[in-house]
């Protein structure tokens, strides 16, 4: 059996420094380098002093945790909204509006229109994007969500499934 080092000054890495080194001095990184960082499960585990760490995916011992919060509520929606923020976008808004207003495009693929134009349109669809695509992360979310808002969100989710006919609209 192998003797681990007391203290680990630097995280253990499968790539060699120098390797590592080559690839951070290039002049750009593939477009999927952040979704791969941020893609898998993003750990809450209690921090000594400043109440709740967020882990990435690819968290290594000795790494400072990559976000702290005091209260468990926006650890939970950080925990929740992080794998979207290494995703490339496959959202787009037109600037321009046309006939029907600023086309908003899903993958290249024209998807329906905005009357105005709002530059945070973009990244709250991908992050509802990326709710919907990874169960872990949705469920990060209803883990930050109170019980009467559960409970709410639950009457609407029957009726729509239901057939109700009120997609999307007050009880």
């Amino acid at each position: 059996m192998s003797e681990t080092p007391a203290l680990w000054t630097e995280p253990r890495n499968a790539f060699a420094r120098k390797f590592l080194r080559r690839i951070a001095e290039r002049d750009s990184e593939p477009d999927t380098a952040g979704e791969a960082y941020a893609n898998g499960v993003w750990r809450r585990v209690p921090h000594p002093k400043l109440g709740y760490s967020i882990l990435p995916p690819a968290h290594g011992p000795g790494e400072p945790p990559f976000a702290t919060f005091f209260n468990p509520y926006h650890a939970r929606l950080a925990q929740a909204i992080l794998p979207a923020t290494g995703r490339s976008t496959l959202w787009r808004l037109d600037t321009k509006a046309g006939e029907h207003g600023h086309c908003v495009f899903v993958e290249g693929e024209l998807a329906g229109y905005f009357r105005l134009f709002d530059s945070n349109v973009v990244p709250f669809l991908t992050a509802a994007d990326v709710l919907t695509r990874n169960p872990q992360a949705l469920a990060f979310l209803l883990e930050a969500t109170s019980g009467p808002g559960l409970e709410h969100a639950g009457r609407h989710l029957d009726r729509a499934l239901r057939g109700d006919g009120n997609e999307g609209g007050e009880e």
